[in-house]
């Protein structure tokens, strides 16, 4: 009796992982495709921001800190 309910255990466990493991066959791993043109995209370039004299030396202090900590 016992060893007909092992059996029965063991045809059920491996019917339930064969449907569940051929379930998601189809799976849609791309993305659809659209129809706009990517290299067509308008992207605009913010304006450049001018610096006055007191941030062009700020500016040029951390880069002259910075040049010297690298090159050593």
């Amino acid at each position: 009796m016992k060893k007909n309910l092992y059996i029965w255990t063991a045809t059920a466990l491996i019917i339930l992982s064969g449907s569940i493991c051929t379930a998601c066959e189809d799976i849609n791993e791309m993305p659809d495709r659209t129809e706009s043109n990517v290299a067509q995209a308008y992207y605009k370039v913010p304006d450049p921001v001018i610096l006055n004299a007191d941030e062009m030396d700020t500016v040029n202090k951390i880069k002259e800190e910075y040049n010297e900590s690298v090159s050593q």
